[in-house]
């Protein structure tokens, strides 16, 4: 019988104890498992503040420029990332998506504006991510409205159009589809010839606005709320322009521009002052002398900003004002001395641009002279502005005007370099030697140049060499730089920011002197980088124009061939 008694006291203790030791780490791994769950680098508070500083960057843009709010923005995202490196609670991990995909459509919409257009395409690629990871519609609808802008100001109109219309498709009636609609659509439809089209997706912005409460007219062009009236009308002027509607295009500016100006919304203010002065140039009775005079004032409302887009639309007034150039108001424009004589301050050129470090090269396309007239001829206002310290002079052997830039040197591999030379030896073995007129001297902010002209067979230049680069890398490589595509050399570069006044009445009286002829026979390829205050560059191609004789990496060959010059140059400014 004692055999059938089962287990004694002692086993069946010992049993629960085993087991209750596997149930108190069972529970322990759980309460270990709740306690990771409920913590957080993050709280409601941190997320406040860091959606307040996407609307700090696009206020702040709205009334300064691209340059300034850059690297705030760029700050920003850079905490956010590493915020994501942490953990969170699922809703605040979207929300940290939401934050950053924001900051990277900003950073996108910036760098463009910046000149950037590489840089401004990945940001909003990011940006495309992270709306999608946080199930964000609106956020994803407003990024394809950047893309569409990018699209928009590159030429790409039907890409543009795509864009703006698969907006659409995630703002489903939201805060982005005015802007996609007025923005997007209407503007790409008015360079489409479409004035069918323009006339719709401008009722329908209008439609959908009725429908909201507006109580700021202005608003800001960054903002991720729906587009104000003021931004409907500067943006369906500029569509009604395109598609040839003048007088309408003028009725919206006529509304956009006071409330622009009251609100010191600059850029807005400067862009929408191009679109009227456009209306003005058109049909049987133009106005050059108005025109003019419109988009001086743009200029100069502008003056401060470096802005990509304004610098564009600036381009389109001189291109549509070529047959009126010889009129007073044309002819400053071109020039730029009517902007800067309304400038306040001179500004410190030194800015890092985007993608510049200082152990990183750029390759570029530029017109080198060795011509003792012109050596002559810039030395001479160089000695007049010598006790302006805060103007640094251009090294005489280091003249040269800015053609196309290409690329950074660590995206392109040397195989890669030999067959744009290649490439543009062939775009340019028809291109005659030409002359150019220099002067007078003028300047901006950043410095004092000559402007060179006719700017003709420089543009049909670059496009060549644009060609050339689109043959080896692919379009969408072919890069807007420089950004503010005038002809021009440079004399001096400002360092510091002072004011304007004494800059402006020194060149009052050297813009008297006369011009100067300048040859131009041959282009090069350099490749240049920043070292401290100063470039240096080497010479990767050259072409002489009309000769078969190019030549390929000069950096330390073939310097007999031009006594006066090393092939390395250490340059106290920028070339740009």
């Amino acid at each position: 019988m004692a055999a059938d008694a089962g287990p004694d006291r002692r086993t069946v203790l010992a049993a629960i104890g085993v087991a209750a030791w596997a149930i108190d780490e069972e529970l322990d791994e759980v309460t270990r498992r709740m306690q990771l769950f409920a913590a957080s680098n993050v709280d409601d508070a941190s997320l406040e503040q860091l959606e307040a500083s996407v609307e700090v960057v696009g206020r702040r843009y709205e009334t300064s420029d691209a340059a300034t709010v850059y690297p705030i923005a760029l700050k920003q995202r850079r905490w956010v990332a590493e915020l994501m490196t942490g953990h969170q609670h699922p809703a605040q991990r979207r929300h940290l998506y939401l934050v950053g995909g924001k900051l990277s459509g900003l950073l996108g919409y910036l760098a463009f504006d910046l000149g950037n257009e590489l840089v401004a395409r990945a940001y909003c690629n990011e940006a495309m991510s992270l709306a999608k990871a946080a199930g964000h519609g609106d956020l994803a609808a407003w990024v394809r409205g950047t893309q569409s802008f990018i699209a928009y100001y590159g030429g790409r109109y039907r890409e543009a159009l795509d864009l703006a219309r698969d907006g659409q498709r995630y703002a489903r009636s939201g805060p982005a589809s005015i802007r996609l609609a007025i923005s997007g659509e209407a503007r790409t439809l008015g360079k489409l010839g479409d004035a069918a089209g323009v006339d719709e997706a401008v009722g329908r912005a209008l439609t959908a606005h009725a429908k909201i409460h507006d109580a700021d007219p202005v608003g800001y062009f960054l903002s991720f709320d729906p587009f104000t009236a003021s931004r409907i009308a500067g943006n369906a002027a500029s569509a009604y322009l395109a598609a040839g509607a003048h007088e309408r295009a003028r009725e919206f500016t006529d509304q956009a521009i006071p409330i622009f100006a009251a609100a010191e919304s600059t850029a807005s203010h400067a862009l929408t002052l191009v679109d009227a002065s456009l209306t003005y140039l058109a049909g049987p009775s133009a106005e050059p002398d108005r025109a003019g005079a419109l988009v001086s004032q743009a200029l100069a409302v502008g003056a401060d900003l470096r802005s990509e887009v304004v610098a564009r639309r600036a381009k389109d007034f001189l291109t549509t004002a070529a047959p009126w150039r010889a009129v007073p108001e044309i002819a400053n424009v071109a020039d730029g001395w009517e902007t800067f004589r309304r400038t306040e301050r001179m500004a410190d050129h030194w800015w890092w641009r985007p993608g510049w470090r200082p152990d990183r090269h750029y390759l570029t396309w530029y017109l080198v002279f060795h011509d003792q007239a012109l050596t002559d001829h810039v030395a001479s206002f160089q000695r007049e502005l010598a006790d302006l310290d805060y103007l640094a002079p251009v090294s005489v052997d280091g003249l040269h005007i800015t053609v196309q830039g290409v690329a950074f040197a660590d995206e392109m591999p040397p195989d890669q370099v030999a067959a744009l030379g290649k490439a543009a030896d062939e775009q340019c073995a028809d291109i005659e030697p030409f002359t150019l007129v220099v002067g007078p001297i003028s300047a901006y902010p950043g410095g004092t140049f000559l402007r060179a002209a006719p700017w003709v067979p420089v543009a049909e230049l670059r496009e060549r060499l644009r060609t050339a680069i689109d043959t080896v890398l692919g379009p969408d490589r072919v890069s807007d730089e420089p950004a503010r595509f005038k002809p021009h050399i440079s004399v001096t570069y400002c360092n510091a920011t002072p004011p304007a006044t004494e800059v402006i009445g020194r060149l009052t009286e050297l813009r008297q002197r006369p011009p100067i002829s300048l040859p131009v026979a041959s282009v090069d390829l350099l490749e240049l980088r920043r070292d401290g205050h100063a470039y240096r560059w080497d010479i990767r191609h050259h072409i002489d124009l009309t000769s078969r004789n190019h030549h390929e990496d000069r950096g330390h060959a073939n310097q007999h061939e031009h006594p006066t010059a090393s092939s390395r140059r250490t340059l106290p400014n920028p070339p740009f």
